[in-house]
């Protein structure tokens, strides 16, 4: 964790150190306890606002959730490709499941029962894998993952070594016999680290719309307020431009359509909603909500909001401004990765997200409430680097 912060109240960088507390919140409509951490600033005491520490209470309060209820772990999931020496793409189309649905557990997403039961049988036994693993291999898209998988749970249930298929494995001049540990911790040469993002709060004042007017401007920044906490972060990339810019082009082409009264809109324009202040990269009012569009805001919840994922950003677009929408009422969010190449649209049912269409690479994607929308995701990611 990066123990360096920006202060609002100090207008500076500064350490910070961290305290716990008896803690309680309300998920899906019932109070839990859990302990929380909160970080205050050693210059003049603030409270600020720590990406890692948010994620970490957001755990604790889902952890005592999961407890009650019986779903498994997030470490327990996490175990699973590691285990069988499987990919969460592979694995999640070996489950049945769409390609993306593991992965959203595996980064924190909460599994229905039906799921989670599931999940702990895979985990609690190999045979069953195998079973998974022999019925859904034509599945897959390339014979390796098979073996290599084949492979690790063999070791798992000690079949011969015939049965193994790979008994050693070549790595550079060495030879390693088979023993998943080993080869894992001989392949783990590098690893890959979300990018820590700079944006903090002052978290004992919360923040209002005229204080975030008040703000002095910082170039290769820009500010949000997301639940009453400022938030600064980096200006957006080229290649988070370039694929917002083609998806505003779909989107209004569609609209004009459909919604000719409606408008469509790109950052920078602030929204607020609640006690947040936000910069959604494009969001859609439509014709029925022209009283939300003021001067110099959108004041209430667009219908459509789309962001689009940087390194920078992914925690918090994934889960404080999703719950932010979802608390707001906005009826449709959509996320899109363009370093994943994937694509998921929420839309609220019952007051809640759900994930009601989803792609990734050269997937099309044709949402249930929007009639004649066809997103060709090729489009997006034209010119991009390629996914190895």
């Amino acid at each position: 964790m990066n123990r360096i912060v920006f202060c609002p109240e100090c207008r500076q960088d500064v350490k910070f150190s961290v305290r716990e507390k008896p803690d309680s919140a309300e998920l899906k409509g019932e109070a839990y306890e859990f302990t929380s951490k909160t970080a205050y600033c050693n210059e003049c005491g603030t409270e600020v606002y720590v990406p890692e520490i948010e994620d970490e209470n957001l755990k604790a309060l889902y952890d005592a959730y999961r407890q009650k209820h019986g779903i498994i772990s997030l470490e327990d999931i996490r175990a699973i490709p590691e285990k069988y020496n499987i990919g969460k793409r592979p694995l999640s189309l070996l489950l049945g499941w769409g390609e993306q649905t593991f992965s959203r557990y595996y980064d924190g997403d909460m599994p229905a029962k039906q799921y989670s039961e599931k999940l702990k049988q895979v985990l609690a036994d190999p045979a069953y894998y195998l079973s998974l693993l022999e019925r859904g291999k034509d599945n897959l898209k390339s014979e390796k993952a098979y073996e290599k998988s084949k492979a690790a749970t063999g070791v798992l249930l000690n079949l011969p070594i015939s049965e193994k298929r790979i008994p050693c494995v070549g790595l550079g001049s060495k030879q390693y016999r088979y023993h998943l540990d080993e080869v894992i911790k001989a392949l783990d040469v590098t690893t890959v680290h979300e990018k820590a993002n700079v944006y903090e709060s002052a978290g004992s004042k919360k923040y209002s719309y005229q204080d975030y007017l008040e703000l002095p401007e910082e170039p290769g920044y820009r500010f949000e307020i997301l639940e009453g906490f400022l938030v600064r972060e980096p200006s957006p990339n080229v290649m988070h431009q370039r694929v917002s810019r083609r998806m505003q082009w779909i989107l209004e082409d569609y609209f004009r359509q459909t919604d000719p009264d409606g408008e469509l809109f790109n950052a920078p324009l602030d929204v607020t909603m609640l006690d947040s202040v936000v910069q959604p990269d494009l969001f859609f009012i439509s014709g029925a909500q022209k009283e939300l569009v003021l001067e110099a805001r959108i004041d209430g919840p667009p219908k459509l909001v789309v962001e689009i994922l940087s390194p920078s950003t992914i925690r918090k677009d994934r889960l404080k401004k999703l719950k932010i929408y979802q608390e707001a009422q906005v009826e449709h969010y959509w996320l899109v990765n363009p370093d994943e190449k994937t694509m998921e649209c929420f839309a609220l049912r019952a007051d809640l997200y759900s994930l009601v269409a989803s792609g990734m690479d050269e997937d099309i994607v044709e949402h249930p409430d929007f009639p004649a929308l066809s997103i060709h995701l090729a489009t997006l990611w034209y010119g991009l680097p390629s996914l190895q």
